[in-house]
């Protein structure tokens, strides 16, 4: 008897009942697993349409009888346990959308596996996030913390230097040019000193900048006192 279920990436597959239990690959993306036993077999159970009689008491309405339910919402006894406890025994109570969802949830054991990952990888990628952002908004070192600097021989070859080696004389091993590996020539120091200098620049801009303006002002102050006078 065929029967059906879902591979771990949620694809709907058919096989036989005989197949339960044996390594199969899923024909849509190809993951190996295990067949699933087949679900049990619903046996069908007769139902029995209960016979009530109704009994006549002062202030109580017997309850009306449509096909092969009883309702009772006519009846005043609804507002009371006791009512409540009958249409639950007589099939009145329950959820059957929280049936159907919870049945749906059996049927689809890897549902609850996708949904895992799916946290982990939103965790995941959170926390890369973060760490880019802090990246970014850090600072980066200066050449002396450096334990790896870059510099260039005499004629343009850049040799990657460890801290260690700085001071001695070595041989570019391209050209074959003499040099002293000084920290003072290397990339990071001099782009370091570049961006020192345009600081500077720029702080000294600013302080012209300001130094203009109170002249003028100062300018305009004195020609409003000598028209005035």
């Amino acid at each position: 008897m065929n029967f059906q279920f879902y591979c771990p990436q949620n694809h709907l597959l058919q096989a036989d009942s005989s197949q339960a239990g044996t390594i199969i690959a899923c024909p849509i993306c190809g993951t190996q697993f295990v067949v699933p036993a087949p679900p049990p077999q619903a046996v069908a159970v007769p139902v029995v349409t209960p016979v009530v009689t109704p009994v006549s008491q002062p202030g109580v309405s017997a309850p009306s009888v449509s096909g092969n339910s009883l309702d009772f919402g006519s009846s005043p006894s609804r507002k009371s346990g006791k009512g409540q406890n009958l249409n639950e025994l007589f099939g009145g109570g329950g959820s059957p959308k929280a049936d159907t969802s919870e049945s749906s949830q059996e049927a689809n054991p890897f549902a609850m596996i996708n949904e895992k990952k799916e946290r982990e990888q939103k965790k995941n990628d959170a926390l890369e996030i973060k760490s880019k952002l802090e990246g970014a908004t850090k600072a980066p070192p200066k050449a002396e913390e450096l334990e790896l600097v870059h510099i260039p021989c005499p004629k343009g070859h850049v040799l990657d230097v460890d801290k260690d080696m700085l001071g001695e004389r070595v041989q570019c091993p391209v050209c074959h040019s003499v040099y002293d590996l000084k920290l003072e020539n290397s990339l990071e120091y001099i782009r370091e000193r570049k961006a020192a200098e345009d600081r500077e620049e720029a702080r000294l801009g600013k302080i012209w900048i300001v130094r203009a303006v109170i002249a003028g002002v100062l300018l305009l102050l004195f020609l409003i006192f000598l028209i005035c006078t």
